[in-house]
């Protein structure tokens, strides 16, 4: 195998999408505890001032408190509290016949659901220094830069390259070892570059599977109707009902069936639903139960969906996430393995490691580079010195 086209993809891939690659990693770090950090710097958010347990408190109340305090808005999920004591969140997006009402990132809004009253809101990863922006701040910063769709793209095609590249990487270790298990080692008595690179090739080679995972994902993640437009000649993931259900000719602000009556129809049809959160589509008219259930991948979301109609209170389907096609599960097991939340805290712990590396990999890949250049410029210096004495005439 001739190695140098190889060594130059992985090295101009390194130093292009270097930078990117590190900014990616080092907030997906903190993104491992997302939901930790976001609770310890903001509990005046999620920890209700009244509510001590699950307080069974009208879902439509709930609803119209978000609403009342932003007109113009509308309500398009509302979460139900996740243990004893939480608020309750509600996110607002512009009413069709009101832009700008909260801004096309919506508005996070926690009401204690035993006063009604709201304790907080947020504009999802808006540029400020309060303490409730941080962690969507960085989050947005994580997938997107706060750069708008031209990101996704960007973040999307570095993602298909970095998938690539391991491939390229796994067979440029080999060659520089003596035997394949000198891949996964560092070497005794070596400093300076050496050190450096077996950092580098060790690192990558530890946690190679983990970041291939991560790399695979992160196409899905940005590039996501593309990516779907691959999958469906091969195994065409499950089309839900809200997606083939008809546009109406006016959105539906006001639904017959408000939030209540629509838990109430689902857990009529599914006695036993333990529902997460609940969402609105005004401008189809349906409501999408989410439930959590035993084929769940991970604890933190029901994937389970059961859609009713907001005009008649019908359940017109329920559909598990995670089951269906293979194209199905593929798509269901995306966002489990990029977060590691598949495997519980062994998978997070995983995923962290991997960050940590990703972002060693980007610092020892520059330095490696930068000396390479260097010893190059100081030979060529050196080269060129010599043939300009040899070129001088002699006294």
């Amino acid at each position: 195998m001739r190695a140098r086209p190889f060594l130059l993809w992985h090295r101009w891939f390194g130093i292009v999408g270097g930078l990117w690659l590190f900014v990616i990693a080092f907030t997906g770090c903190f993104l491992v505890f997302y939901s930790e950090l976001d609770r310890a710097l903001n509990p005046d958010l999620f920890q209700a001032r009244l509510s001590t347990s699950a307080v069974d408190a009208p879902l439509a109340l709930v609803l119209a408190a978000a609403e009342t305090a932003h007109p113009g808005a509308t309500a398009t999920y509302l979460r139900l509290p996740q243990r004893a004591g939480d608020t309750m969140l509600v996110y607002l997006n512009d009413r069709a016949d009101s832009p700008g009402a909260v801004g096309e990132d919506g508005r996070e809004v926690y009401v204690d659901p035993a006063s009604m009253r709201i304790q907080g809101d947020r504009v999802y990863g808006e540029w400020t220094l309060e303490r409730s922006s941080i962690m969507p701040f960085v989050y947005k910063l994580h997938y997107e830069l706060h750069g708008g769709e031209w990101v996704y793209w960007l973040f999307g095609i570095l993602a298909m390259l970095w998938t690539i590249d391991h491939f390229i990487a796994v067979p440029l270790a080999l060659r520089s070892a003596k035997q394949w298990t000198d891949t996964f080692k560092l070497r005794k008595n070596v400093r300076g570059y050496k050190r450096t690179f077996d950092l580098h090739r060790s690192g990558g080679m530890w946690m190679l599977p983990i970041t291939a995972v991560l790399a695979f994902s992160g196409v899905y993640f940005n590039l996501h109707d593309e990516f779907m437009a691959v999958l469906k000649p091969i195994s065409a993931p499950t089309v839900a009902v809200a997606e083939t259900h008809p546009t109406l000719a006016e959105p539906l602000y006001a639904p017959p069936v408000d939030a209540d009556a629509a838990l109430a129809a689902a857990q009529a049809a599914r006695p036993g639903l333990k529902a997460s959160g609940l969402g609105y589509d005004a401008a189809k008219g349906l409501w999408s139960i989410f439930a959590h259930d035993e084929r769940d991948l991970v604890a933190d979301y029901g994937a389970r969906t059961l859609t009713v109609d907001a005009r008649g209170g019908q359940v017109l389907g329920d559909m598990h996430f995670s089951e269906g096609t293979a194209g199905d599960v593929l798509v269901a097991w995306q966002y489990p393995l990029h977060s590691g939340k598949a495997f519980g805290w062994t998978g997070r712990i995983l995923i962290l490691m991997a960050g940590i590396a990703t972002c060693l990999l980007v610092v020892t890949g520059y330095v490696l580079w930068w000396r390479k250049l260097l010893a190059r410029r100081r030979h060529g210096a050196r080269g060129q010195t010599q043939i300009s004495r040899a070129l001088q005439p002699a006294e």
